[in-house]
């Protein structure tokens, strides 16, 4: 498991990892749950998960300081939550086999109601591993031995002193020595833990055997041989004793002659949940109350015996007994789990989140259960109210939202209507931020029985109403397959038409990176070439090389924007060079009329090195001049812009806008650097592609920018000529 592989790793790492094993949790539940909707063989959803929230405490518990305490108590909570819901299951494991030799067997195999409560008791004893409460004193104990021995010697002490015999009233005299009573209070705290065994040597040891007998009494309920299945009437009868004790103790319990240890180990023995019940401090001390006082009653019933003390005989008086409102939610939804009430343990889940959802605080451990037991049922497909299972599920989705688990949403998600999952989903993709979660969740979707790559179309796609990152959105579409790549080019096309009539150029000049970066026009016409190999399809071609070519397009307007920028900088340092050297003949005039022959020397080689600086600018100016040209040409000539569709008509407006105004600006630019060098040749030479009727530029442009365009032509060609 994911757990345990986690607590390994940690073994040999410094580092803090509680967050690693919270979402490790969650990963085993989805694996623990995808098994149970796939296995065709039985499958015990509970066991699975008891044994998660186990090694799950266990890692905590190992993370010390650095595990969270209300964490512990969450992880302890839901352990023993489904401990209590497995505990049927294993008893009867462990005693089918016996049904036809033992009577404890049978009772527990074929007496349901006996078997809860016999679970429940076992569930307590079981359970009572830490020193706290009742079970404090047996945790105190590390050898029973020494304690035995220490015990015979003060029993040996007392008996001398005429303290203690046989009789019980003698303990009245005993009690008041401080040992004897620690000692009859370890024996109260080894009989809350079920250490049957120990609790009678160390009474033999205290010398007091009419204890140890009574103790034994107790071994009824977990030695199945001591009873066997058919009772005859001889050996019902020889049973009586156990009634006749039981009158006993309850009389010694209402004793006030006797000591407080004293009246615990009576009650204990007797099932007597009124004595015990106020001096419980913890919910597990309580619920053992009333289980040992049940199935002490029901042992009694089912051997024909009259049972003098009073107690609750069903599982659920006694979780109706011991609910508060200070009662831990795991305990009272142990209640619902232990005897199948799958309806029921819903409709309280869901009251409770209601209930605790107006405090603000953190429950996403408590939903994550909670969603677990939702889950299992509908799964399961036990009888539970739709609405509130559907609600608790999606608090699932939620905590998985809030720990990033992006790729186990799609698994809940499908547990609920199609309709509800569908918005569920939707909800959840914006927050899905990196590339390899949005991978994983396609795959999940697929796995699910979702079409992952058409959520990401639909989110991917260009939405020009919604203040929405268009780019990131568009990475949607781009981690979609080959087979997606035209759809992915065509949304690129018009988030870049987007950005382009925005004047945000930047934005448009990254989104083209980014379809640079990804090889995408490659990778269509790879595809498309590979396609018509195998199936041929003039129109699926044609509709690809639509989208290829506007995306060009799109390339070489920047391109051509580019080069512009760059062949006025050429101009700039051009005319910077030509500045210099001049002034450098100029003074060099003056350095001559002067006769100043040694600062004539160092002029002449200065003018010299300028000289040869405005040869190399007006070669790169030159060579800029060229590739400038080049760009603007092939940005003109290109038909991207101009593969305007009717069924399109949004489109078709948008790439006129994009003609109207960019051919204009992309013609000013060049003119404008045209201007900067003095060359206006080379705009005369464009001047026939402009007033050709293929492609028919100069209908592309508004009248007044070809107005304004040719009386700039015509004022570079003047100041030529002149």
């Amino acid at each position: 498991m994911r757990v345990v592989q986690q607590q390994q790793h940690n073994a040999g790492s410094d580092g803090c990892s509680f967050d690693e094993l919270d979402k490790a949790v969650f990963e085993d539940l989805h694996a623990a749950l995808s098994r149970l909707l796939s296995a065709e063989e039985e499958y015990d959803i509970w066991e699975a998960a008891e044994l998660i929230f186990r090694d799950y405490h266990d890692a905590l518990v190992y993370l010390g300081s650095q595990a969270p305490a209300e964490e512990l108590k969450h992880a302890l909570g839901a352990d023993r939550c489904l401990c209590g819901t497995v505990i049927e299951n294993c008893l009867i494991q462990d005693y089918d086999r016996g049904r036809g030799d033992s009577f404890l067997s049978l009772l527990i195999a074929e007496d349901r109601d006996f078997r809860l409560v016999y679970g429940l008791w076992r569930w307590c004893i079981e359970g009572a591993l830490e020193s706290s409460g009742f079970a404090d004193l047996a945790h105190q104990v590390k050898d029973i031995k020494e304690l035995s021995g220490t015990a015979k010697s003060d029993m040996k002490r007392m008996r001398s002193s005429r303290q203690l015999s046989a009789d019980p009233d003698s303990m009245i005299k005993a009690a008041d020595d401080p040992n004897f009573d620690k000692l009859i209070r370890v024996v109260f705290s080894l009989l809350r833990c079920g250490r049957f065994e120990e609790a009678i040597e160390l009474s033999d040891g205290m010398g007091v055997p009419w204890m140890t007998l009574l103790i034994r009494t107790q071994q009824l309920l977990i030695d199945p041989i001591l009873i066997g299945a058919d009772l005859t009437k001889q050996e019902k009868a020889r049973l009586h004793y156990r009634k006749l004790t039981y009158q006993v103790m309850k009389k010694a319990i209402a004793e006030t002659k006797y000591s407080m240890g004293i009246r615990m180990v009576f009650a204990a023995l007797a099932g007597d949940v009124q004595f015990l019940l106020p001096l419980a401090t913890s919910v597990e001390d309580r619920v053992w109350c009333y289980a040992n006082a049940a199935v002490q009653a029901r042992l009694n019933n089912a051997l024909e015996l009259d049972h003098p003390v009073y107690a609750p005989i069903s599982i659920e008086g006694i979780f109706e007994a011991i609910t508060t409102v200070e009662t831990p939610p795991y305990y009272v939804l142990m209640s619902y789990l232990m005897r199948g009430a799958w309806n029921e343990a819903v409709e309280w889940m869901h009251e409770y989140c209601k209930k605790i959802e107006k405090s603000g605080a953190n429950f996403s451990s408590l939903y994550r259960f909670f969603g677990l037991v939702a889950s299992a049922c509908r799964i399961l497909k036990y009888e539970h109210d739709d609405n509130y299972g559907r609600e608790l599920v999606e608090l699932m989705i939620d905590s998985l939202l809030q720990k990033k688990l992006f790729s186990l949403i799609p698994f809940y998600a499908a547990l609920l209507p199609k309709e509800e999952a569908m918005k569920k989903i939707w909800s959840v993709i914006p927050y899905v931020r990196t590339e390899t979660d949005r991978r994983r969740f396609i795959h999940a979707l697929n796995k699910a029985e979702f079409d992952g790559e058409n959520f990401a179309l639909h989110f991917g796609r260009f939405r020009i109403v919604e203040d929405v990152h268009h780019l990131d959105c568009l990475r949607w579409i781009f981690i979609c397959g080959d087979n997606k790549l035209q759809y992915a080019l065509a949304e690129a096309n018009s988030v870049i038409r987007h950005y382009l009539i925005s004047n945000l150029e930047k934005d448009a000049s990254a989104v083209i990176k980014e379809c640079e970066n990804l090889k995408l026009v490659d990778r269509l016409a790879s595809f498309v070439r590979n396609t018509d190999e195998s199936e041929p399809s003039n129109q699926d071609t044609a509709a690809a090389g639509v989208v290829i070519d506007e995306f060009n397009n799109h390339c070489l307007y920047l391109s051509a924007q580019a080069h512009c920028t760059t062949f006025a900088m050429e101009c700039a340092r051009a005319q910077a060079a030509a500045k210099k050297l001049a002034e450098d003949e100029r003074a060099g005039g003056e350095w001559s009329r002067q006769g100043d022959l040694v600062g004539l020397s160092q002029r002449t080689a200065r003018a010299e090195r300028n000289q040869s600086l405005h040869e190399r600018s007006k070669i790169a100016l030159d060579a800029c001049k060229a590739r400038t040209f080049d760009a603007v040409t092939s940005f003109l000539k290109h038909p991207g812009w101009r593969s305007s569709t009717k069924k399109d008509w949004a489109r078709s407006e948008q790439l006129k806008a994009l003609r109207e105004r960019f051919y204009a600006n992309i013609l000013n630019m060049l003119l404008r650097d045209l201007g900067m060098c003095e060359d206006a040749t080379s705009i005369l030479d464009l001047l026939p592609f402009l007033a050709d009727d293929d492609p028919g530029l100069y209908k592309d442009l508004s009248k007044e920018d070809l107005q304004r365009f040719l009386l700039d032509v015509h004022t570079l060609a003047g100041r030529a000529m002149e």
